[in-house]
């Protein structure tokens, strides 16, 4: 029991230092992105809040679109219901993201940490594949998963996600 321990442990330790790492890689991207993007959400959700969420967007004729703005605002909305501990919201509103713009990797990602937070680990790594096969290089979504798998006491796949996780990293940084 002790060796079982043990390892767990040791597998756990390089996990935490993944978080850490992506979190300082991922809180420098944010920053980057958040200029337009904070612009983009807030036409988004005043789409939202006019009642625009049952049709399709009218199109602005700017980039981005209507629909991945609408797509931003539905996850936003989401984070906040997440932060609130309404995971079912949440989860509706990451799946009209998800309607609304079927490439958005975030909604998967953001609706599979909604999943893990109510304990349903299968949907989790069922939205962590989808995000990864939409994009293959997302190394959130192999840490996601793996912490997913962690809790299911599935170690093994624990292990291979959180490594996958430090090569897409690692990979990205020497782009």
């Amino acid at each position: 029991m002790k060796s079982l321990v043990k390892k767990n442990v040791v597998l756990v330790i390089p996990a935490i230092v993944l978080l850490f790492l992506f979190s300082c890689t991922s809180i420098r991207q944010q920053q980057i992105e958040s200029k337009d993007a904070v612009s983009s959400s807030n036409q988004g959700l005043a789409y939202v809040k006019k009642g625009g969420h049952g049709e399709t967007p009218p199109d602005s004729g700017t980039s981005p679109s209507m629909t991945s703005l609408l797509a931003v605002a539905y996850n936003n909305r989401g984070m906040i219901s997440v932060q609130e501990g309404k995971y079912d919201q949440a989860i509706s509103d990451f799946n009209k993201a998800s309607e609304v713009d079927p490439k958005f990797v975030l909604a998967y990602n953001n609706r599979a940490r909604a999943y893990m937070e109510k304990g349903d680990y299968d949907q989790a790594i069922l939205n962590l594949n989808k995000a990864l096969e939409i994009n293959p290089g997302y190394a959130v979504a192999y840490f996601n998963r793996a912490v997913a798998y962690y809790l299911k006491g599935e170690y093994a796949q624990f292990k291979s996600d959180v490594m996958k996780a430090q090569q897409t990293i690692k990979v990205s940084r020497s782009l």
